[in-house]
């Protein structure tokens, strides 16, 4: 285990900032050391913000090391997932198998929606997906398999909602790119640490697998969001106006998002599943 008195410089990550104006060192139990790095902005270097904040750095980083060996965080299986944005709520129930790999099934119809294997992504003989269709605002499903691996469940649970907002949230991308005259070229879905979603230069937008979690109206901006990112790839005013046209309240969605992890379950956002 790392000695955060002893060990110097700890082990840390890299996040660029467009608001940022200065070089901000955050640290929490999930992510670390987090230094966030204003863009196209000169600044000093890492190490040396570092070795001034040294100090400040040990001290939290002890904490949180201690605090974790006094209560080590302990998964429990969700029994329920309230998504939001799309207006379900899955209900979930487990029954430990001798199944080498996590089944999920939809109670209904005992229709399998995932064998996952999460080192066989591409081995279609270890997993199979086939398309959701809900037809109600709250569905049931029963979990297989080895469920007493919390790594293991954790992945397949990721997997699962990442299914989900294949089938839900790229529709809806999609609609609104029509509805607003802003086409994009590709679509995907990701687990990102840090960003809700991105646009490159050649259109290409993903989305967070967390939007799912998210009230309506979030989930929204951030789709418009990067939708005017395809018009515009910087955030000068002529992107904020463009962005207004369509969200007259993105400044307030932009506020509120700030915030929105609170509505996020804890396991979906460790970034070592």
């Amino acid at each position: 285990m790392t000695n955060f008195t002893t060990d110097w410089p700890p082990a840390y990550t890299i996040r660029n900032s467009t608001r940022a104006k200065q070089v901000i060192l955050q640290i929490s139990p999930r992510r670390g050391l987090v230094v966030i790095v204003p863009i196209q902005r000169r600044h000093p270097k890492i190490e040396e913000v570092l070795l001034q904040k040294r100090q400040w750095i040990q001290k939290n980083l002890s904490h949180i090391q201690t605090d974790q060996q006094v209560n080590p965080p302990i998964f429990i299986p969700p029994t329920s997932l309230h998504l939001h944005a799309i207006g379900k709520t899955l209900t979930l129930d487990y029954l430990k198998t001798d199944h080498k790999y996590i089944k999920i099934h939809q109670i209904k119809n005992k229709k399998s929606l995932l064998l996952c294997n999460p080192d066989l992504e591409h081995n279609s003989e270890h997993n199979l997906e086939q398309t959701i269709e809900f037809s109600s605002d709250e569905l049931s499903y029963l979990i297989l398999g080895p469920i007493e691996q919390p790594l293991l469940l954790i992945k397949a649970l990721k997997r699962f909602l990442k299914q989900i907002a294949q089938e839900y949230l790229i529709p809806l991308l999609r609609r609104l790119s029509l509805e607003i005259a802003l086409p994009y070229k590709t679509a995907s879905i990701r687990s990102q640490s840090t960003l809700w979603g991105s646009c490159t230069a050649a259109k290409n937008i993903s989305l967070n697998v967390k939007l799912l979690f998210l009230p309506q109206e979030l989930t929204r901006y951030v789709l418009l969001h990067e939708l005017c990112h395809t018009q515009h790839l910087n955030h000068s005013n002529r992107y904020w106006t463009l962005l207004k046209r369509f969200d007259p309240n993105c400044l307030i969605h932009r506020k509120m998002l700030r915030k929105a992890s609170q509505y996020l379950p804890t396991w979906i956002e460790d970034p070592t599943n």
